[in-house]
């Protein structure tokens, strides 16, 4: 593959930010990713109270949390002093102030040391890279390829790209076509360049009806 996960060689606690989890709820193999895991994973208070129930989607991402709560799989931490002192400045800041679940995450990582599972590139610059991990990089670490196989694996990254448009960074892009499928790519419009994949596929699926008409 192109990608290879920054989690891999790591077992140090994760802090995952709200729409991270949003994109593992939407996998439908949240649980099974987060058991893959070797980490402990973890996720802040102001995070995890974000997660609303909302009768207009097809899924409910609270009881889906709470599901893996109950599991074990996931352990809810509040902020220390330093913690929330820092959440306050993130989320006051007159420039460009972070979202409560960011901020929060961003705080809780700096304050225990943990590495932030963020997607949202203004909080992600806050961030040293190497207390730094994404999305995909949960849904592309070894461990995870293991215990789903690469048809579940494709398929839970696909319905994360569809059903919760899970951001992918640029040098995660070919990964995420690997993986799903590049006929697949073509429905996910939250990939890097994707007007690009769409076409190509559709040019290609075009020669492929010629080449048939002609035999």
């Amino acid at each position: 593959m192109s990608y290879s996960s920054c989690l891999n060689e790591t077992r140090d606690d994760l802090v995952l930010d709200t729409s991270v989890f949003i994109n593992l709820s939407g996998s439908r193999a949240c649980g099974q990713i987060l058991s893959a895991l070797p980490n402990r994973v973890l996720m802040t208070r102001e995070a995890s109270e974000e997660l609303v129930p909302d009768v207009k989607r097809e899924r409910d991402d609270r009881a889906v949390l709470e599901a893996q709560i109950n599991a074990g799989r996931i352990e809810i931490i509040d902020l220390g002093a330093a913690g929330r002192e820092r959440f306050e400045q993130l989320i006051s800041d007159p420039e460009r102030p972070l979202g409560d679940g960011e901020a929060a995450t961003i705080a809780a990582a700096e304050e225990r040391g943990l590495i932030a599972v963020i997607d949202e590139k203004r909080a992600r610059s806050l961030m040293p890279d190497e207390r730094l991990a994404s999305s995909v990089d949960l849904f592309a670490h070894e461990e995870v390829a293991k215990q789903l196989g690469g048809m579940k694996q494709g398929q839970a990254t696909f319905n994360a790209l569809t059903h919760a448009r899970m951001a992918v960074q640029e040098d995660q892009r070919n990964w995420a076509i690997e993986t799903v499928g590049k006929e697949r790519a073509a429905h996910c419009n939250s990939l890097p360049r994707f007007k690009e994949i769409a076409l190509e596929t559709a040019q290609r699926q075009e020669r492929q009806k010629e080449g048939e008409s002609e035999r």
